[in-house]
C-alpha cells in the first residue's frame, strides 16, 4: 500500500540531507578550512531545539560531528582534566569558534550565556544538558560550576 504523504516527507528530507552534503560533503576533515566549514555548518544546525531539524538534517549533523570531532582529537587535543567548568566551557566554545551569540542560542540566551563565561552566573540543569549533548561531553563537568554558584550567597538590596 502506497502513503504519497509519507513518501512526499521522505523525499524532503533526503532533499535536506543531500543539500546539505552538497554543501559540506561528509568525509573525513583533513585541514583547518575543511574544519572551519564543518564549524559553521554544525553551529547552524545545532542551534535548533532538539528534535525539530528533522530526519535527514539531524542525520547528517550527528554524521558531520562525528568528523569534527575526529579532527579535533588529531589536532587540536589537550589535557581538559585540570580545567573548572568554566574554562572546560570557554576552551570548548572557543574550539568550535563560537561567539557569545551562538552560545546564547544553544542555551536560549545571549545575556545568560555573556553571564555564564563572565563567571557572574551558573549553569542550570536544562543549559548543561544542552551543552553536553552539543560538545558530547559528560554533563558532570560542567556540574562544579552549577553547585558553585548555587552554593554562592546571593546579594540582597538591605530594605
Amino acid at each position: 500500500m502506497n502513503h504519497p504523504k509519507r513518501q512526499s516527507t521522505d523525499n524532503s528530507e533526503l532533499d535536506a540531507y543531500m543539500e546539505l552534503v552538497r554543501e559540506f560533503p561528509l568525509r573525513p576533515i583533513r585541514t583547518e578550512a575543511e574544519y572551519d566549514a564543518a564549524i559553521r555548518l554544525v553551529n547552524g544546525l545545532a542551534v535548533h531545539d532538539e528534535g525539530t531539524l528533522g530526519q535527514g538534517r539531524q542525520d547528517y549533523l550527528e554524521a558531520l560531528t562525528r568528523f569534527v570531532e575526529d579532527y579535533e582529537d588529531r589536532k587540536h587535543r589537550i589535557d581538559t582534566s585540570t580545567l573548572g567548568p568554566l574554562d572546560l566551557l570557554r576552551h570548548l566554545t572557543d574550539e568550535r569558534r563560537m561567539s557569545v551569540s551562538d552560545l546564547g542560542r544553544l542555551i536560549g540566551s545571549k545575556g545568560v550565556a555573556s553571564e555564564v563565561l563572565g563567571g557572574k552566573r551558573g549553569l542550570s540543569k536544562s543549559q548543561i544538558g544542552k551543552l553536553a549533548r552539543y560538545f558530547g561531553v559528560n554533563p558532570g563537568l560542567f556540574l562544579e560550576a552549577a553547585e558553585s554558584s548555587a552554593a554562592r550567597p546571593t546579594k540582597r538590596k538591605s530594605a
